[in-house]
């Protein structure tokens, strides 16, 4: 594989952007410019351009408004993204429309990059994942279902030589920052006729993002 370079041509700018334990500098870069750097099981964390219900309750690298994560892979040699999407449930998405979605004009949505510095198995993984195409969309964020939400896709996929999952889950929460549960969660659950799965196992994009063994490697815009 590549290593990608960051230079004058290539990006726009290097940014600082502040971590939890440090400083991570990175470049901005052009997605069109940037998809010929990209490596098979990247992570394609997609930033809002404002808060939302997920992004209130969760936090993601550098205070980014994360709250979609998807894989990127090179399937039939095209750049594609593979993510699970309400409506659509797992699925594969060109690269393009993956970064238009959302777009406001000709501004994409910022997108960063993280690859995973643990010991990947990426043939293994990009495998587990692709058996999951075609599973229905887990709108209720549950665990032990057959249905799967965007980082759930990850978590249930990666692993390293030995088989070992690279994610562990995490206690879910959705408390905002004040340490109350939003009203928005408590009315969309109770459509449900289920209580907010609070401490639940499971993960979040933003959550995923600030992960140790997830390295920041370039924002794409």
């Amino acid at each position: 594989m590549n290593t990608y370079t960051v230079s004058a041509e290539n990006s726009e700018r290097i940014d600082s952007i502040k971590g939890d334990t440090a400083e991570i500098r990175c470049a901005t870069v052009p997605w069109s410019m940037a998809v010929d750097n990209l490596h098979d099981c990247d992570l394609l964390f997609q930033s809002s351009r404002s808060a939302n219900a997920i992004t209130d309750v969760t936090r993601g690298v550098a205070g980014m408004n994360i709250d979609h994560v998807g894989v990127f892979a090179r399937l039939g040699g095209k750049p594609s993204v593979i993510e699970a999407l309400p409506g659509r449930g797992v699925c594969i998405t060109p690269i393009d429309s993956f970064m238009v979605r959302g777009a406001s004009g000709s501004t994409c949505r910022p997108v960063a990059v993280g690859r995973v510095t643990s010991n990947l198995d990426f043939d293994v993984s990009l495998y587990r994942v692709s058996r999951f195409i075609g599973s229905r969309y887990d709108s209720l964020y549950l665990p032990d279902n057959k249905e799967i939400y965007c980082s759930e896709l990850v978590q249930l996929s990666f692993v390293d030589k030995d088989k070992n999952l690279i994610f562990d889950t995490v206690p879910m929460t959705f408390r905002d920052e004040t340490g109350t549960i939003p009203d928005y969660w408590k009315r969309f659950y109770a459509r449900h006729g289920m209580p907010v799965p609070e401490g639940k196992p499971g993960t979040n994009p933003g959550e995923m993002s600030r992960r140790k063994n997830v390295r920041i490697v370039m924002i794409m815009r």
